[in-house]
């Protein structure tokens, strides 16, 4: 029998999960086909030398004295031993406990949910115990034995609800509300010619809570603090109030509480501290002051209205997002309590990492070690959608660092995540660690002592680190200490030490990295490095049945809900409960789009592409070309060199093919070798002369892809020189020491970015003339600093307009944010007036009347201050610089969202990746219950599932119709300027994306910040910003040379 636990006894016998055999464990079960192997020869013996009596936390195992699976905790070398497969981190291999038999799905036992703890105190415990615990491997079940539990919960669009929202419109229009309101659906589309179908959606319906609840606030929680510091202060608070020791209320540690019984008096008043509750909580250096405060019931009953369409205006104007964010609380409680035979850790709010889906992160072709892993896990979020609540539970996979020694991480990863070794010692700043060797005192020998986080890793070897014995006057060096503690020599003298202690040089405590692990399940929050992208692009895409299967198979239960239907996750019905059948939506399959050329006209693929195989540009400059090209390296060893006239001479025969006029011929093309050296310094030198000798445009050939290289050569074209530039790597125009028989394919992208450089338009699309005849087409996006950023980096906002009716010509304004991270954009006027002249300049003087506004990263909570202070800001630049009264129609798209669609039918799927087909349209079932909004997939996923892009109506001044403006979106995303495809979202938000990102690569060094960066103080960082990005450019504040203002340069 197999009992839950680790071999000491368990809560009664558990079913094997992969195959519901009661005779092995879940992750001994013969199913998992592929474990990844672990530790090989004398990895063992590596972590036994550093391991001390009790060095390890509990559940963490040993090296394993079994033949089958030798290995400590490393991810495996060249080593496989005769048992069963190990884990990713040298895990002994595990002996099966019986004879396996796959038992079909339908004949499976029921899957026991375990018991729920009973009092927050075991919560606790819980929630302690998880932070020690071993990471483990297996595989995702692709398919499931016996077919889907239960089939798919079907939505019918009713006559009611379109009546209902027909109602509601007719009360808008006649008493229109303020900004708390967007736009009312108009109506359905009816299909027409078009192919009506359906899809699954990982999206469940929930039963909501009978029960009343009621939420509170946590009075005197201070918001200054980390989430782990958070965590842990509603924690000690739990411990020490008296009204929370039950297991009757649930907390997001983050200064909310809600609680299915009154923790207060009868009627009290919102904001009313509750008796009992107040508490002081230890913290340094000032105690924190505690206590709950009531905020009000929770509403469920008026969310079950909203999703009903109710039309009174109380619940059309209902602020979801507190009775979401309690339901959300709920479930991911109960996830947390109640999950089958899957421990999941919880990071931030809403996903859920299995402990038994980790896999190491290798470099190109399993080459390269790293000091990540993946790990696999699921989301969920809840919502008001049209007649229901749901829930939406999806995949998601990320990558955290492997629990290795600190030594480990010094030595061996220093080219991996970092260029430097300052700057791999900056990724370990932050870093929660295990000390492996005792120190004397049972405090702090237990493992809750042993655990603590970097401050920094100092400049002196152990030997040369001295402090004063406690106790004593006697200074001691670092390495005597550990080795009079450990009885052992350290093997690694010659590495830094590294601070656990205070940032105050009094409080610092100091230890070899040798003695010292890095605890799992720490999330590793930057990019990742190009040598590991398509490593973890492997470990995260899946393609949508096995995505399918994975959320219904592993992802219902891990997250607490039984798919057959048997169980509630909250063991109550009275509180809510998911249904595990997976909800089924009507959908539509736009026609596919006509591109338009000079001569021909192309029709895409079922994979949303087309060839520009004999086609011309639609527009092209009449000036005549001279183009210059710098060779990275000299002419002695750069291989190019050899086939430099072959090479210019296909590019100029692509330009040429194309419609563009190019002066010389290969051999009376200006070329130079950038040498050896400083490359800031030969750029600028070539960049002047080529511009001095009337070159038009410069290509520089690197010999492969380098993002310093290209970063720096752009921002001196850009800024300081004003030259259009195209960037190549031999490795797209070379193999086997030749030109590539299929270089004129990678040479017609090329010819398309040539062209918009110089004012062109490579195609258009045929049915937009007509919206966009007299309409200024906006997009706008913020883009912020992330963690791997220096303190005091501001954001950059970028807002790009049309100037024609073909949609395939954006010219782009870009400005510093006054804060950062602040999304509404701040001079969103005056940007908005550089693209009004733009537009006039470009059609012989007359003023656009409407405005198709595309927003780019906004969340719901925020559409509102969208509506009033950047669609005010257009208006204001209309007012402000014509008498144009615009019509304006705004949208929000949304790409980072969960939901996904699963096609069922063989007609609407792509063959190669069984995705949706290009096209794809879902305007109910999992949409607003009264606005304007709609999902529209309009690519094919190049990997894994594709992703629809989701788009929100805050107003429709244009009046578009529901079809008009879902055809015009689709039809948009194939107008993209530099490629032959459908793109995933509509093409004015993609290029203000894309422009942020060249806003991003001129303060390179604040967004990606140097280690000698970091202590700098953030009032100094944010002027030197802003010094340097006023520096160069034009003379509206842009930050590029006023040469490149007429044309889409950063294409």
């Amino acid at each position: 029998m197999a009992y839950r636990g680790n071999g000491r006894g368990g809560s009664g016998p558990q079913p094997c999960y992969q195959c519901g055999n009661l005779g092995h464990f879940a992750r001994e079960c013969p199913q998992n086909s592929r474990g990844f192997q672990g530790g090989g020869r004398g990895q063992g013996d590596s972590v036994r030398g550093l391991a001390s009596r009790g060095g390890f936390p509990p559940g963490w195992r040993g090296p394993s004295t079994d033949r089958g699976g030798r290995g400590g905790y490393q991810s495996g070398s060249n080593g496989r031993g005769r048992g069963a497969p190990n884990g990713p981190y040298g895990r002994p291999g595990s002996v099966n406990h019986g004879a396996s038999t796959d038992i079909p799905l339908q004949q499976r036992p029921p899957l026991e949910f375990p018991q729920t703890p009973s009092t927050w105190a075991e919560k606790i415990a819980k929630l302690e115990k998880i932070e020690l615990d071993q990471l483990a491997s297996f595989e995702i079940p692709t398919a499931p034995t016996g077919g889907t539990r239960l089939p798919p919960k079907t939505f019918v669009l009713s006559n009611n609800l379109q009546t209902s929202l027909a109602k509601v419109k007719q009360e808008m229009q006649e008493n229109e509300e303020n900004f708390a309101v967007h736009t009312i659906r108009p109506s359905f589309v009816t299909a027409g010619s078009e192919r009506q179908s359906s899809m699954l959606t990982n999206h469940f319906q929930v039963t909501l809570p009978t029960k009343t609840l009621y939420e509170y606030a946590i009075h005197g929680f201070p918001d200054d603090k980390t989430r782990r510091a958070k965590k842990h202060i509603v924690l000690d608070m739990i411990k020490s109030c008296p009204l929370l020791q039950e297991d009757n209320f649930v907390t997001d540690f983050d200064g909310t509480v809600v609680s299915w019984v009154k923790l207060h008096d009868q009627e009290p008043k919102k904001d009313e501290h509750v008796k009992g509750s107040h508490c002081l909580v230890e913290r340094r250096p000032t105690n924190l002051d505690m206590s709950l405060q009531f905020k009000g019931e929770v509403k469920f009953d008026a969310l079950l209205q909203h999703t009903k369409s109710s039309t009174n205006p109380e619940h059309l104007k209902l602020d979801a997002n507190p009775i979401v964010k309690a339901l959300n609380m709920l479930i991911a409680d109960k996830s947390f309590s109640s999950a089958v035979g899957l421990e999941t850790v919880q990071v931030g709010a809403n996903r859920f990492f299995l402990k038994s889906g980790a896999r190491a992160l290798k470099g190109r072709n399993d080459s390269t070690e790293s000091p990540l892993c993946t790990i696999r896990g699921y989301s969920l979020s809840t919502k008001p959608a049209m007649g229901s609540t749901l829930v939406n539970i999806n995949t998601v996979t990320s990558a955290f660092f492997r629990p290795i020694l600190v030594s480990e991480f010094m030595m061996n990863y220093s080219k991996v995540l970092a260029k430097t070794d300052a700057e791999l010692y900056e990724l370990l700043v932050g870093r929660r660690v295990y000390i492996l060797y005792e120190r004397g005192d049972p405090k702090l020998d237990a493992p809750e002592g042993r655990v603590r986080t970097i401050q920094r890793v100092g400049r002196d070897t152990p030997g040369a680190t001295k402090f004063i014995k406690k106790g004593t006057t006697e200074e001691i060096t670092v390495q005597k200490n550990v080795e009079e503690k450990s009885m052992k020599k350290l093997q690694h003298p010659h590495l830094y030490c590294v601070n656990l202690g205070g940032k105050d040089e009094k409080k610092e405590a100091w230890f070899p990295p040798e003695s010292l692990r890095l605890l799992p399940y720490q999330p590793y929050n930057r990019l990742l490095p190009a040598n590991l992208t398509s490593a973890m692009l492997d470990a995260a895409c899946r393609k949508p049945e096995e995505n399918r299967h994975a959320i219904i198979e592993e992802g219902l239960p891990a997250l607490g809900i039984d798919p057959s239907g048997a169980a509630s996750p909250a063991g109550d019905d009275s509180l809510f409960k998911v249904d595990p059948a997976m909800l089924s939506v009507p959908s539509r399959i736009l026609a596919k789009p006509t591109i338009l050329y000079t001569e021909r006209q192309a029709t895409p693929s079922d994979s949303a592409r087309w060839s520009l195989e004999s086609q011309r540009f639609l527009k092209t400059t009449d000036d005549e070309i001279k183009m210059h090209v710098i060779l990275e390296g000299d002419n002695h060893r750069n291989k190019l060199i050899y086939h430099e006239a072959e090479y210019v001479e296909k590019l100029i025969e692509s330009l040429r093919s194309y419609g563009l006029k190019v002066v010389d011929d290969y051999k009376d093309t200006s070329k130079s070798w950038l040498g050896s050296g400083n490359f800031l310094d030969s750029f600028q030198r070539e960049l002047d002369k080529a511009k001095k000798n009337g070159c038009d445009i410069v290509c520089l050939v690197l010999r492969k892809k380098s993002t310093d290289v290209y970063s720096e050569f752009k921002v001196i074209a850009d800024r300081a020189t004003g030259v259009h530039t195209i960037c190549l790597c031999e490795d797209r125009l070379l193999k086997f020491g030749g030109v590539k028989k299929d270089v004129m394919g990678h040479l017609a992208n090329v010819a398309m970015k040539v062209n918009l450089k110089f004012g062109g338009t490579n195609h258009s699309v045929a049915g937009i003339t007509p919206f966009l005849k007299d309409t200024l087409v906006l997009g706008a996006d913020v883009t912020h600093p992330t963690g791997g950023s220096v303190n005091g980096t501001p954001s950059i906002a970028a807002v790009v307009g049309s100037v024609d009716e073909n949609g395939g010509r954006m010219l782009g304004s870009m400005r510093l944010q006054l804060e950062a991270r602040n999304e509404m954009i701040d001079e969103m006027e005056s940007m908005v007036k550089d693209r009004l002249h733009a537009w006039k300049e470009a059609n012989e003087g007359k003023w656009p009347q409407n405005v198709l506004y595309y927003r780019d990263g906004v969340s719901e909570s925020q559409y509102s201050a969208v509506r009033r202070k950047e669609i005010g800001a257009i208006r204001d630049a209309f007012a402000n610089t014509t008498d144009v009264k615009p019509r304006i129609t705004a949208v929000v798209v949304a790409k980072r969202h969960g939901t996904r669609f699963y096609p069922t039918d063989d007609k609407d799927r792509v063959r190669h990746n069984m995705n949706c087909l290009p096209g794809t349209l879902v305007e109910s079932g999992v949409t607003s219950p009264y606005y304007f909004d709609f999902y529209l997939q309009a690519h094919n996923g190049l990997q894994g599932t594709a992703r629809p892009a989701h788009y929100f109506v805050l107003e429709n001044g244009m009046d578009l119709s529901a079809k008009d403006l879902q055809d015009l979106t689709f039809r948009l995303c194939y107008t993209y300027v530099r490629a032959t495809l459908g793109v995933s979202y509509a093409p004015p938000a993609y290029y203000a994306d894309r422009l942020c990102e060249r806003g991003r690569t001129y303060l390179r060094n604040y967004f990606n910040a140097k280690p000698q960066m970091r202590g700098m103080d953030k009032d100094t960082i944010d002027a030197e910003a802003r010094r340097l990005w006023a520096r160069a450019g034009n003379s509206r504040g842009d930050p590029w040379h006023e040469n490149l203002d007429d044309t889409m340069f950063w294409m």
